[in-house]
């Protein structure tokens, strides 16, 4: 019996090793896809940037950046298969740029503009 009993409190204790590795991975894995959205918002904004030089004027949506090639359609998806969203009128950045922002699956909103300080 002592050894089934041991074999036992091995097996759950490797299990409950595993299950926080699990979780501690995962942490990192939202961090990841954080990072990767707000790089991702960065390239956007300067190719709105580049969109606007050329032609005079913002896009009316992100798709107007794969129209003219300055991003490949996958650079509209954040990294929770969702398409970034857009606003050409930029109420976010006071009207001087488009706002650029996705939503986490945790509503966390990540945009190109500087949060106001509460």
């Amino acid at each position: 019996m002592r050894v089934i009993g041991a074999r036992v409190t091995v097996a759950l204790v490797l299990a409950g090793s595993i299950f926080g590795l699990g979780h501690a991975q995962e942490g990192k894995d939202r961090k990841a896809e954080v990072d990767a959205a707000k790089a991702q918002i960065a390239v956007l904004g300067k190719a709105v940037d580049t969109y606007h030089v050329k032609l005079g004027e913002y896009p009316m949506d992100l798709k107007a950046l794969v129209e003219k090639k300055l991003v490949q359609p996958d650079a509209l998806i954040d990294p929770w298969k969702k398409e970034y969203q857009y606003d050409v009128t930029g109420k976010h950045n006071g009207g001087k740029t488009p706002d650029i922002w996705t939503v986490t699956p945790n509503k966390v909103t990540i945009g190109n503009w500087v949060e106001k300080k509460k």
